[in-house]
């Protein structure tokens, strides 16, 4: 009886690597602060008025007195995010749903995103990027494999669309139900710029997987968060699914016929800090 072996699959690739934490340098992409600080290291545009702010008993007024952006020290899919835009006399503008909010207010919606998310009480604050638009920048999410690019999507915040692209921007169909379908989004017109910077970040990272997302912002792409977990893989189309599993498995591959030797790997002499000590001094 031949033996049957599955075809490739990428939520089983990611659930896998979610459990086993099998790549060391994996960790540096875990938390804002630590990605802001690899994203630092290589040069590549990120939000600008960072801080770490502690606990939401931490946050003060004078945190948001500009256009500022809240989230989780630790998190994804912008669970928590709050878009702030002070109007004075002690009242904020919720950009992202055009609600007034005080500051009780602002600290009630973090402290309740606590308890629906299951989110560590750490906060952070960035800069409020604009689009070319005028409104909140787009995010451009780009699934990268060591260099090569599988799928991207486009999630406009104002009103929540997605669509989903190919490596070469045709519209793609994800399976994802959840994503409500925008079908006037288009690629950016700077769609190259994306596609270049996401590569030169996931040539520089010795993982399978990482997902760039970035801010379509009127200064263009800014690099948000590195994600290495997306939390809706098991939901995607059987067909992407395997086509994307087919790339993460490819480039396991590479780094496993390396014998894990990430001092090889990683030739931007800028990494050289996050590295695991064994691949420093070898």
């Amino acid at each position: 009886m031949a033996l049957w072996i599955p075809p490739p699959s990428f939520s089983r690739s990611i659930a896998r690597a979610s459990r086993d934490r099998p790549f060391p340098v994996v960790e540096a992409l875990f938390g804002k602060v630590a990605a802001r600080e690899l994203l630092t290291a290589l040069d590549l545009p990120i939000p600008g008025d960072f801080e770490a702010l502690g606990s939401i008993a931490d946050l003060r007024p004078v945190h948001i007195d500009r256009p500022r952006v809240l989230k989780p020290e630790s998190g994804s899919n912008n669970r928590g995010f709050v878009a702030l835009e002070p109007l004075g006399s002690g009242r904020w503008r919720d950009v992202v749903h055009d609600d007034i909010l005080t500051f009780d207010d602002v600290r009630e919606y973090l402290a309740r995103a606590l308890v629906t998310h299951r989110l560590t009480d750490r906060w952070v604050a960035e800069e409020l990027l604009r689009s070319p638009r005028g409104g909140i920048a787009d995010d451009v999410k780009v699934l990268t494999f060591r260099g090569e690019i599988g799928a991207t999507f486009i999630r406009t915040n104002s009103p929540k669309l997605f669509r989903w692209f190919d490596a070469d921007w045709a519209p793609l169909e994800s399976g994802l139900v959840r994503h409500t379908i925008g079908h006037q989004i288009l690629p950016p017109p700077n769609s190259a710029d994306f596609d270049r910077l996401a590569v030169e970040i996931s040539r520089a990272l010795p993982v399978p997987f990482v997902r760039v997302d970035f801010l379509a912002s009127d200064r263009g792409p800014v690099v948000g968060e590195l994600t290495p977990f997306p939390g809706w893989a098991h939901d995607l189309s059987p067909d992407l699914d395997e086509r994307l599993g087919l790339l993460y498995e490819r480039a396991e591959t590479v780094l496993v016929r390396a014998g894990m030797d990430w001092g090889s790997l990683v030739d931007d002499e800028r990494l050289r800090p996050f590295l695991p000590t064994r691949a420093v001094s070898g």
